[in-house]
């Protein structure tokens, strides 16, 4: 499970960004759609855990 979220919210942060890159300025401004899925993307590792003790946990099922 931890190794399920951490690919899928690296894959939707890889792909907010780019989007927010597409539309320049216009991407970042506040309440467009761009800027909206970055922040949602980035919500995904501050509900439960950072990016970093998802690892640990991937790690720890590893051994």
């Amino acid at each position: 499970m931890p190794a399920a979220k951490a690919r899928a919210v690296e894959a939707a942060i890889a792909n907010a960004s780019r989007a927010v890159r597409l539309h320049g300025a216009a991407g970042v401004t506040s309440g467009v759609g761009p800027e909206k899925l970055l922040r949602d993307a980035w919500t995904g590792y501050a509900c439960d855990f950072t990016g970093d003790l998802l690892r640990l946990g991937i790690a720890a099922a590893l051994r």
